[in-house]
């Protein structure tokens, strides 16, 4: 009975894990589509409202959630106390859990913002959502395929470990 019970609770160990990994890549997915969403409001304030980049920063973080919330706010945090905008973007985005790349685009962002003309912050901005959005069709993809067969890998891997330990 003993044996049973610890080849369960391994199955149910490695389908946790499965189930988990392919969690962390879906909240990959919605963190880069809130990113996206996030840049196509930040363009149009930017070109059509010429709203001030620390106000637009608090806006961004009051409609965003937790991470990229934390990115907007520390940014604007940091304007307002007279500090660095691109120190505190380059921090924030390093500490989001995106891939290099990703956060390549972002940390091209805070070279700009701030330091140009409303036009020309807005057609930054418009190009690196455009490369963000390229890559979160290939994010999207990469987790609809990576989610099925983490998930019946974890399954497969505990049913073979549950066997071998009967």
């Amino acid at each position: 009975m003993l044996r049973l019970t610890g080849a369960v609770l391994v199955w149910v160990g490695c389908v946790a894990w499965g189930l988990r990994a392919a969690a962390e890549r879906r909240s990959q997915q919605r963190l880069l589509e809130e990113l996206v969403s996030s840049l196509e409001i930040m363009e149009r304030e930017l070109t059509l409202n010429q709203r001030a980049l620390p106000e637009l920063m608090r806006q961004l973080s009051a409609r965003a959630t937790t991470q990229s919330a934390q990115l907007f706010q520390s940014c604007a945090d940091s304007m307002e106390t007279g500090g660095s905008f691109v120190k505190a973007w380059d921090s924030s985005v390093a500490q989001l859990p995106l891939s290099r790349e990703d956060s390549a685009l972002l940390l091209s962002l805070g070279q700009v913002l701030g330091r140009y003309e409303d036009r020309g912050q807005g057609e930054a901005v418009s190009h690196i959502r455009r490369g963000l959005e390229s890559r979160l069709a290939l994010v999207r993809q990469q987790t609809l395929a990576s989610a099925r067969v983490y998930t019946a890998l974890g399954t497969a891997a505990g049913g073979f470990l549950a066997l071998i330990l009967i």
